[in-house]
């Protein structure tokens, strides 16, 4: 598979019969730096370096947007969209954690008649003893 460098300069070959790398290296900035092949488009008009109303070139504007690749988000902007993630987190888990109930003393109450037969058994026994 060839570079995008090398596409861009046998298209432009094909084009306008000019190969050149730095005029190759100009386009593939132009497409990384577009946001959508028509923005692509009008920064290519605006320089006047191609016909942008010729089939060719369009062609050759269609492929370029799509071979070439772009500019992702920078560094902060990816440290945001963390930061922004983290924190929706983080009220999802606060919505979740208000959602609960706080438990009643049942298991005290339970030991605590539970606790009372053994001392009644213990009295029974005790007593069934004496009488025997």
């Amino acid at each position: 598979m060839s570079s995008p460098l090398n596409w861009i300069r046998d298209e432009l070959h094909r084009v306008s019969g000019i190969s050149d790398v730095s005029i190759a290296e100009f386009f593939l900035d132009l497409s990384s730096k577009s946001s959508s092949e028509s923005d692509l488009n009008d920064r290519i008009a605006q320089t006047e370096t191609l016909e942008v109303n010729d089939p060719l070139v369009r062609e050759f504007i269609s492929g370029l947007w799509s071979k070439c690749p772009r500019k992702g988000p920078s560094e902060g902007t990816k440290r945001r969209l963390e930061a922004r993630a983290r924190e929706a987190s983080a009220r999802e888990e606060t919505s979740r954690n208000a959602a609960y109930e706080i438990l009643s003393d049942d298991n005290e109450s339970r030991d605590h008649h539970h606790k009372k037969r053994k001392k009644k058994k213990k009295k029974a026994v005790k007593d069934s003893e004496e009488e025997g």
